[in-house]
């Protein structure tokens, strides 16, 4: 039997330095059998933190093979599922760790962040709640506790797990953060000022934008009122609106919006309606309309939708309107990806796209006309908080959008805006 086992183990050796010699054949060879666990380990993480997962992967198997009980190469196997989405396959890595060693913290953080990642924020937060069990101290654990619950609507239980955290830990960093957005997120009143500038490349004088916006967190949602004002082609004209955005149950809200104008640089009704809903997968979509109307023989309406996703600390959209009209239909496109840093209220975000956008409160052409001129844009914005009561935002936009006189020719235009907001 003893020699039966030691070539069943000598060929399961052949086969594994086959496979691998096959699959790296065009690369540097690893002379696997000559290495031991902890030399493959690090070769599997340089290969993985370098964009070669996959080839990672077939190191990590071949130590686990010979060690199954590593649980350090197993959560790192798992952590390459999970940073390729295989989410099944990592939880499956995760969980077998936990079974062999429920002690190993680490694999039950990052079993929390695939069900973050995965939008479950309850299972997530159960598996805090079991690895806290055998380690209440864990600072990870809590801090991942509270982001679940905060996820989860749990603002007050996750101050207390906060708190917790930070008696440990009083210069936990992210723990302060996440304590500070709740402080905000139970503040009630903003009130926001925006400045806009469009420079164009001929013809027009530069036109200067503003708008005061005033907003009020409620029961039933939140409810915003703003004043436009814009100065552009030797006119000045005023826009009141109203925007709200009303929850209708968890993921899922709606925005309304109205706007009246006694000015021909704005539409003198504005009506605006979209349903916002989750997906699954950490995808959002959204459908909806804007009616425009700037005289008895100039209206429109546009038809919208958008799809986006979340991964990681990114968010990716891509937004359509929908415009008929007397000679068929007109389409538009806005493309948006963004990087968050913190929180949602930090971030760098880059756009593009073409074809006008009603969202886009002051534009460059009065009345109806803009609705079917060519253009395309791109754009950068950042914007970050200062304390928990102020929000910077500072935006920039090039456009080249079809001149309204000459359909042949297109004028430049640089947009630079700046928004800043107090809480309250």
């Amino acid at each position: 039997m003893k020699l039966i086992y030691s070539h069943i183990k000598s060929l399961k050796a052949i086969v594994l330095f086959i496979s691998l010699a096959c699959t790296f054949a065009a690369s540097a060879q690893v002379d696997t059998l000559s290495l031991g666990s902890d030399e493959l380990f690090a070769i599997a993480r340089n290969e993985a933190f370098n964009g070669s997962r996959a080839k990672a992967r077939i190191y990590l198997k071949t130590v686990l093979d010979f060690s199954p009980t590593y649980a350090e190469v197993r959560v790192f196997l798992g952590r390459t599922y999970a940073w390729d989405d295989q989410y099944d396959s990592a939880r499956v890595a995760f969980s077998t760790v936990i079974e062999q060693d429920p002690n190993y913290m680490d694999a039950y953080s990052a079993l929390a962040d695939v069900e973050f990642w995965d939008d479950k924020p309850q299972i997530a937060l159960e598996v805090t709640q079991s690895g806290l069990k055998r380690d209440a101290n864990n600072e990870v654990l809590l801090y991942k506790k509270a982001k679940a619950l905060v996820a989860l609507e749990k603002k007050t239980e996750a101050s207390l797990v906060l708190d917790m955290l930070l008696t440990i830990n009083p210069s936990h960093e992210d723990g302060k953060s996440l304590k500070n957005k709740i402080k905000e997120s139970s503040i009630k009143n903003s009130i926001a000022l925006n400045y806009n500038n469009d420079l164009f490349s001929n013809v027009f004088d530069p036109a200067h934008y503003a708008n005061l916006q005033y907003g009020r967190v409620t029961s039933r949602g939140s409810l915003f009122f703003r004043g436009n004002y814009s100065r552009r082609f030797g006119s000045t004209g005023y826009q009141g609106e109203v925007d709200f955005y009303p929850s209708l149950g968890k993921g899922l809200y709606m925005y309304l919006n109205y706007g009246y104008a006694n000015s021909t640089l704005f539409p003198e009704h504005r009506i605006g309606a979209e349903l916002y809903f989750k997906l699954p997968k950490s995808f959002e979509g959204s459908v909806g309309l804007r009616y425009l109307y700037f005289s008895r023989n100039s209206t429109a309406t546009l038809y919208t939708a958008t799809l986006g996703k979340y991964w990681r600390n990114y968010w990716f959209s891509v937004r359509t309107f929908i415009t008929p009209n007397e000679s068929g239909v007109s389409n538009s496109y806005i493309f948006l990806a963004r990087r968050y840093f913190a929180d949602a209220d930090n971030f760098l975000g880059l756009s593009g796209g073409f074809g006008f956008s009603p969202d886009q409160r002051f534009q460059s052409i009065a009345e109806g006309d803009i609705i079917t001129l060519k253009s395309r844009k791109i754009g950068a914005e950042y914007q970050r908080t200062i304390g928990f009561r102020w929000r910077l935002n500072l935006s920039y936009q090039l456009a080249q959008q079809q001149f309204v006189f000459d359909s042949s020719e297109f004028i430049d235009i640089h947009s630079l805006s700046l928004t800043a907001r107090y809480r309250f």
